[in-house]
């Protein structure tokens, strides 16, 4: 089937991303994104070490081993969704949003290259900023697994993609509206995928409340008499 929640993320997703994208087009860096910048970036240091692994969940390949377990549980749909993810980011991340617009990475765009304006914690100083690659993974992954999941592990993957973004800004690879343009455009991405592949019956309608199951395979049917 194809869903109106997925009409309604692909129009929303690309709203914001346009809206970020206008701001971001001058390269400069407004107030109030400097300030929240700034605000997570300047947290603790001793999350680093909570950051650097979450980050790892909007890299490019991540896409690929999912893809193979959705195989592996009979979700063709989603495993061919996952499999044409990391070309579809890549063509539209370097092919269209970073071809556009050219903003520079917090260190120039923020700090002026001030090594002491942030804190910068091995990511690259220089380069374009807008969108995240990361959170554009991740914003995208959200939106192809939830039909598959129940409402615990949805939270827990929101939560998770929301993680990405942060950790990439107080990280200092990226500004405040690099990483929700990013979410924004996955989550264009993702809901283009399911429009365009559609989502299984079985699991669109399959997210009670109580709900345990995530990700199973599709039941054999009984044959009828």
């Amino acid at each position: 089937m194809r869903r109106q929640a997925d009409l309604v993320g692909a129009l929303a997703g690309l709203g914001v991303a346009v809206l970020c994208a206008v701001v971001a087009s001058s390269g400069a860096v407004p107030p109030l994104e400097r300030f929240a910048f700034h605000l997570v970036n300047d947290l603790p240091d001793w999350l680093r070490g909570l950051a650097y692994p979450v980050q790892l969940l909007g890299v490019l390949a991540l896409p690929l081993p999912l893809a193979v377990a959705a195989a592996l549980l009979r979700r063709w749909r989603l495993c061919v969704a996952l499999a044409v993810l990391p070309v579809v980011k890549y063509a539209v991340e370097f092919g269209v949003i970073k071809a556009t617009v050219d903003r520079a990475r917090p260190f120039q765009s923020v700090c002026r290259e001030d090594p002491t304006c942030g804190h910068f914690r091995d990511v690259p100083l220089h380069g374009p900023s807008f969108v995240s690659g990361h959170a554009m993974i991740a914003g995208a992954l959200v939106v192809l697994l939830l039909p598959y999941l129940s409402r615990r592990w949805s939270a827990l993957v929101i939560a998770l993609a929301a993680g990405v973004a942060l950790a990439r800004v107080y990280l200092g690879a990226h500004n405040v509206l690099d990483v929700v343009g990013g979410l924004a455009v996955g989550v264009l991405i993702g809901s283009l995928l399911n429009l365009a592949l559609g989502v299984p019956t079985d699991v669109a309608v399959r997210r009670s409340p109580g709900s345990r199951r995530t990700l199973r395979a599709p039941s054999a049917r009984t044959p009828s008499p």
